[in-house]
């Protein structure tokens, strides 16, 4: 589905999103945004990404899991900061 085909609720609820991940990533470190990146965007492996950042496999499992949790906290943290002023 293309953006622009979107109903009007729809790419509001698109812009809201798009707002708290904004918010969300700019909470984050470096080091866990570029895991995600590696992770979702490049669609490397946990044993690509170990060897990326020279840690071992069982390490950088847990880094990806712990930059996704991250991301998870900070996106409901914007949702609630949206809420609590009323937008």
């Amino acid at each position: 589905m293309e953006v622009y085909n979107l109903t009007k609720s729809d790419r509001e609820e698109f812009r809201n999103l798009t707002v708290n991940l904004e918010f969300a990533l700019a909470q984050m470190s470096y080091h866990q945004k570029l895991t995600l990146f590696l992770y979702y965007w490049q669609r490397k492996t946990v044993r690509q990404i170990a060897n990326t950042f020279g840690i071992s496999w069982d390490r950088a499992d847990r880094l990806v899991d712990e930059s996704l949790s991250e991301l998870r906290q900070q996106l409901f943290i914007a949702d609630d900061l949206k809420e609590a002023n009323g937008f």
